[in-house]
């Protein structure tokens, strides 16, 4: 049956794979836009094709196959010298978090463009006092009546520029009791009070960024799990 599913994509890959290079010697586009862009074409034609989000539940658009056929397709991309996809955000962290910890209409609102590639997401972890230690970032969020209010800065949050929404940990509690502190938030790149910021590298590129949150306004339900369920 491996040796089955190994086959099906093997030659799903070598028919696919040399339309999207098309005769340029398996380069990506030299500009960070175009390179992003460029994946995000490829995320498309690969859920085309039934190999995005295998081992997703079926209820949620996966295949609901295990993680050895996960492993079979990850060998056979890197065999066949494809690039990654542009949203592995969304199909890797984002959206088993969702499908685990994330309400019905969460899972309705966002796992359906999570798959197909057409919404973008990063992860907002890391921040420029912290760096990765999260059970001591500064970022906070206060509940209001309509909501929540997101404030503070976080660091090299990768393709943030081409990102469409951002999932975000901030501190709800007080500092010492750390990862216990924690809530997750869901928050759309486009928020008013949200600016992303591209931070040059050593080889010119920006592919990293800091994301400052200045009094984002955010709906309750933009919570994911409960408000001490961040960590």
């Amino acid at each position: 049956e491996e040796r089955a599913f190994r086959a099906s994509i093997k030659s799903w890959l070598a028919e696919q794979v040399p339309l999207l290079w098309n005769g340029d010697g398996r380069r990506e586009p030299p500009e960070l836009f175009h390179r992003f862009t460029f994946r995000r074409k490829w995320h498309r034609k690969m859920h085309q094709g039934g190999w995005i989000g295998l081992d997703w539940p079926r209820e949620y658009g996966g295949r609901g196959l295990s993680l050895v056929e996960q492993l079979i397709v990850n060998e056979e991309i890197a065999k066949a010298e494809a690039p990654p996809i542009a949203n592995w955000v969304g199909v890797e962290i984002v959206g088993p978090t969702l499908i685990k910890w994330g309400s019905d209409a969460q899972k309705r609102a966002y796992l359906p463009g999570i798959l197909s590639g057409d919404d973008v997401w990063c992860q907002a972890w890391s921040e420029p006092g912290a760096g990765s230690d999260l059970a001591a970032i500064s970022t906070t969020a206060v509940e209001r009546k309509e909501g929540w209010t997101i404030n503070g800065a976080k660091r090299w949050t990768s393709w943030a520029q081409f990102a469409h929404y951002c999932i975000v940990l901030a501190r709800v509690g007080a500092p010492k009791l750390r990862h216990r502190s924690l809530a997750c938030f869901i928050v759309p790149l486009d928020t008013p009070g949200v600016t992303v910021k591209p931070i040059p590298m050593m080889n010119g590129e920006s592919e990293e960024n800091d994301v400052i949150f200045d009094n984002v306004k955010i709906p309750h339900e933009n919570l994911v799990g409960t408000p001490t369920g961040g960590w």
